[in-house]
C-alpha cells in the first residue's frame, strides 16, 4: 500500500487478551506510519477464518458472506 493510503490494521489471537500490555506498543508503533491506525477486529476468529476461506475458494460469494457474517453488527465501510 502506498504510504499515503489509509490502512486500518487489525489483530487476532489470544495474546491480545492481555489488553493494553500488547495493544499500546502496537498502537504506538503504528502512530509513526501515515494512515495506519489500530482497528478492533470486525469478526471473532472463527468467522474471520470462514470469510478468508470464502475469499480463497469462492470469491464471487464474498459480498454475501460478508453481509451474512456482519449481520447484527455495526456496518463497517467495506
Amino acid at each position: 500500500y502506498p504510504s499515503c493510503a489509509a490502512l486500518p490494521v487489525s489483530y487476532a489471537g489470544g495474546v491480545f487478551h492481555s489488553g493494553e500490555l500488547v495493544l499500546k506498543p502496537l498502537r504506538e508503533g503504528l502512530a509513526g506510519r501515515t494512515g495506519r491506525t489500530l482497528a478492533d477486529p470486525l469478526l471473532p476468529p472463527a468467522e474471520g477464518a470462514a470469510l478468508l476461506a470464502v475469499e480463497e475458494f469462492a470469491p464471487e460469494k464474498v459480498p454475501a458472506a460478508r453481509a451474512w457474517l456482519l449481520r447484527g453488527q455495526a456496518s463497517p465501510s467495506l
